[in-house]
C-alpha cells in the first residue's frame, strides 16, 4: 500500500474536515429543529386545550341558560335535553384531557434521547392512547377517531427508539389524526356556541320586552358630567331605549358567533400547519419557521373573551 506523503493527508483533511463540520452543523440543526417542533406542537396543543375548556365552560353555561329559558315561558323540566348537554360536557372534558396529553408529549419531545425524558414520553403516550378510546362520538366520525386510536397506539410501540427524528416521524401520524378528528367534529363544536349564543339572546331578548332590563344605561352618558343618574320612568323613552337595546343584543349575538367560527378554523388551522413542520422535521428538512402559528393567537383571544364574558377561568 502506498503511503500517503505530508501534503497528500494535510489535503484530505482539508476535504474531509469541511464535511465532517457540515455533518456536525446538521446533526445540531436537526437536534434544535426537533426542540423548535416540539415547543410549537406544545404551544399550539395548549390552546386547544384552552379551546376545548371554553367549550365545556360554555355547555355548562347553556344549562343555566335554558332553565331560565324554561322560568321565563314557564314550561315544564326537559330531562333529555339535560342530559344531552352533560353528555356533551363531559366528553368535551375528555378532549380537554387529549390536548393535555398532547402538550406533555410535546413537552418531552425535544428531551426523547434522553432515557428518563424517553421513559416520561412512553408513560405520557400511553395515557394518550388511554384517553382517545375513552372518547365517545359527539359527530358521525368513527372511521376518523379510530384513525387517531391507530396513530396514537404506533406512537406508543415507537418511543422506544429514543431518536428525534424516529420520534417526529412516530409523531407527524398522531398529528394528522387529531388534525382529521377536530375538523370531522367542527360542526359539533359551532354548535355548543350557537346553542349557548342563540339562548341566552333570546333570553336577553324576552326581559327586555317584558320590561325587566334597565334602560339607563342609555342615558347615563349624558348625565355623568353632572353627576346625575338617570331614572327612566317614562314609557316613551323606555321603549326607545328598549329598542336599542334589542339592536345591541342582535349586534352582539352576531359578532359573538362569528368569533366562535373563526377560532375553531383557527385551531383547525394551527393544527394543520403544526402537523405539516412536524413532517419536515421527521424527513431531515429544516425548520424555517420558528415560530407558532398565528392562528394560536386568535384561539387564545376568543378563549380570554368568554373568560371575561362568563367570569370564569378556563
Amino acid at each position: 500500500m502506498k503511503r500517503l506523503g505530508a501534503w497528500d493527508r494535510r489535503r484530505r483533511a482539508l476535504v474531509f474536515l469541511p464535511m465532517l463540520l457540515l455533518l456536525c452543523l446538521q446533526g445540531c440543526r436537526t437536534q434544535e429543529d426537533a426542540v423548535a417542533a416540539a415547543e410549537q406542537m406544545a404551544v399550539t396543543s395548549q390552546a386547544m386545550r384552552g379551546y376545548y375548556a371554553a367549550l365545556e365552560r360554555l355547555t355548562e353555561k347553556t344549562v343555566e341558560v335554558r332553565r331560565a329559558q324554561r322560568m321565563l315561558l314557564h314550561g315544564p323540566p326537559d330531562p333529555a335535553s339535560d342530559e344531552r348537554l352533560a353528555v356533551r360536557r363531559a366528553e368535551l372534558i375528555k378532549r380537554e384531557a387529549l390536548a393535555r396529553d398532547v402538550t406533555r408529549l410535546a413537552q418531552l419531545f425535544g428531551e426523547i434521547a434522553n432515557s428518563d425524558a424517553a421513559s416520561e414520553a412512553a408513560k405520557s403516550a400511553e395515557q394518550l392512547r388511554q384517553d382517545a378510546v375513552g372518547l365517545q362520538l359527539i359527530a358521525d366520525n368513527t372511521e376518523v377517531q379510530k384513525g387517531l386510536q391507530v396513530a396514537v397506539t404506533s406512537l406508543v410501540n415507537g418511543l422506544r427508539a429514543r431518536d428525534e427524528r424516529k420520534a417526529a416521524r412516530s409523531l407527524q401520524p398522531v398529528l394528522v389524526a387529531l388534525c382529521s378528528f377536530f375538523d370531522s367534529e367542527k360542526a359539533a363544536y359551532e354548535a355548543v356556541t350557537t346553542d349557548f349564543y342563540t339562548g341566552a339572546a333570546a333570553n336577553a331578548v324576552a326581559l327586555i320586552e317584558a320590561d325587566q332590563v334597565s334602560v339607563a344605561g342609555e342615558y347615563r352618558s349624558s348625565l355623568q358630567p353632572f353627576g346625575l343618574e338617570p331614572e327612566i320612568t317614562t314609557p316613551a323613552l323606555k321603549m326607545a331605549g328598549r329598542e336599542d337595546l334589542e339592536a345591541q343584543v342582535n349586534r352582539r349575538l352576531a359578532r359573538l358567533t362569528q368569533g366562535s367560527v373563526d377560532a375553531t378554523e383557527a385551531m383547525s388551522e394551527a393544527l394543520r400547519r403544526v402537523a405539516a413542520r412536524v413532517d419536515t422535521v421527521a424527513k431531515g428538512g429544516p425548520m424555517r419557521v420558528r415560530i407558532p402559528p398565528l392562528q394560536v393567537d386568535t384561539v387564545k383571544a376568543w378563549v380570554a373573551e368568554l373568560q371575561t364574558l362568563s367570569g370564569a377561568s378556563l
